[in-house]
Protein backbone atom coordinates (compact mmCIF):
# COMPACT_ATOMS: atom_id res chain seq x y z
CA UNK A 1 0.00 0.00 0.00
CA UNK A 2 2.93 2.58 0.34
CA UNK A 3 4.52 1.27 -2.09
CA UNK A 4 0.88 2.39 -4.50
CA UNK A 5 0.66 6.27 -2.34
CA UNK A 6 3.71 7.65 -4.25
CA UNK A 7 2.55 6.33 -7.77
CA UNK A 8 -1.13 7.29 -7.77
CA UNK A 9 -0.65 10.72 -5.80
CA UNK A 10 2.82 11.79 -6.29
CA UNK A 11 2.75 10.14 -10.11
CA UNK A 12 0.82 12.36 -12.26
CA UNK A 13 2.62 15.23 -11.26
CA UNK A 14 6.01 14.27 -11.39
CA UNK A 15 6.24 16.56 -14.72
CA UNK A 16 5.32 19.52 -12.97
CA UNK A 17 8.07 20.11 -11.39
CA UNK A 18 11.00 19.72 -8.54
CA UNK A 19 8.49 19.16 -5.90
CA UNK A 20 6.44 16.78 -6.79
CA UNK A 21 9.71 14.38 -7.94
CA UNK A 22 10.88 15.31 -4.27
CA UNK A 23 8.09 14.09 -2.92
CA UNK A 24 7.61 10.94 -4.77
CA UNK A 25 11.21 9.82 -3.95
CA UNK A 26 10.84 10.74 -0.31
CA UNK A 27 7.75 8.43 -0.98
CA UNK A 28 9.37 6.03 -2.43
CA UNK A 29 12.02 5.66 0.39
CA UNK A 30 9.93 5.53 2.60
CA UNK A 31 8.07 2.41 1.50
CA UNK A 32 10.91 0.61 0.12
CA UNK A 33 12.76 0.85 4.04
CA UNK A 34 9.43 -0.26 5.36
CA UNK A 35 9.58 -3.28 2.99
CA UNK A 36 13.10 -4.05 4.13
CA UNK A 37 12.25 -3.94 7.76
CA UNK A 38 9.36 -5.83 7.07
CA UNK A 39 11.19 -8.99 5.31
CA UNK A 40 14.13 -8.34 7.20
CA UNK A 41 11.46 -9.26 10.83
CA UNK A 42 9.65 -12.14 8.78
CA UNK A 43 10.70 -14.64 10.51
CA UNK A 44 9.58 -13.40 13.71
CA UNK A 45 6.13 -14.58 15.35
CA UNK A 46 3.84 -12.49 15.20
CA UNK A 47 2.71 -11.15 18.82
CA UNK A 48 5.92 -12.93 19.64
CA UNK A 49 6.30 -13.46 23.89
CA UNK A 50 9.69 -13.40 25.04
CA UNK A 51 12.94 -11.45 23.39
CA UNK A 52 12.76 -12.14 19.40
CA UNK A 53 15.00 -10.03 17.49
CA UNK A 54 14.99 -9.23 14.00
CA UNK A 55 18.46 -9.34 12.49
CA UNK A 56 19.33 -6.41 11.00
Amino acid sequence: MLGLIPITFWGPDLYTGRTASTAFIISFLIAAGVWLVADTCKEVPWMATGRLVCKI
